[in-house]
């Protein structure tokens, strides 16, 4: 994320063809005038971590430009859909407690969930009834036809177990 002159916190935005970068902005009204210059049909990926909606602000007084209302979602991901290839892929982070209106923005866009990602970070930004120790993304496609091999060829690494879990001799690779 980057800071503009008033201090005011702008998410970004890559777009990808061939592992080439196509394209890069914010989620501001810069972010909305510059995809309808770029030509429909030539991202492969995109990947977005756009405002959650949750009206952040920091210790500082920083805030999220986007981050309170969510009229720019459908025209957002409007234009992402447009610039997409046919069968591309969308990964995009989202808050969680506004998953209903992603999600809305996401299929009338023409954006079709196809998986979901949690990643894990090593601090707390915050707590509810749990606490927030994760962030989430959505992996969206294009177009309909099921997931590409590619998604399907990373190994799923060693459970990784808490410190306070005693492995029984199954879970140390005795054998059952």
């Amino acid at each position: 994320m980057d800071t503009d002159a008033t201090g005011t916190i702008q998410a970004s935005f890559a777009i990808t063809n061939n592992d080439k970068r196509c394209g890069s902005g914010y989620y501001s009204t810069r972010f909305l005038k510059a995809l309808p210059s770029l030509a429909g049909g030539l991202a492969d990926l995109v990947l977005t971590d756009p405002p959650y909606l949750v009206d952040y602000h920091d210790g500082s007084g920083l805030s999220i430009q986007g981050d309170k209302d969510g009229g720019w979602l459908k025209p957002a991901f409007a234009e992402i859909q447009r610039v997409m290839m046919p069968g591309a892929f969308c990964v995009c982070f989202y808050g969680w407690n506004r998953v209903g209106q992603f999600m809305a923005a996401w299929k009338a866009a023409g954006l079709r969930p196809v998986g979901h990602m949690v990643f894990v970070k090593g601090y707390e930004s915050g707590a509810a009834a749990l606490g927030y120790w994760h962030e989430s993304a959505y992996l969206l496609k294009k177009g309909q036809g099921g997931p590409t091999a590619e998604l399907h060829t990373a190994r799923y690494p060693a459970m990784v177990l808490h410190r306070q879990h005693a492995p029984s001799d199954t879970e140390a690779g005795a054998e059952p």
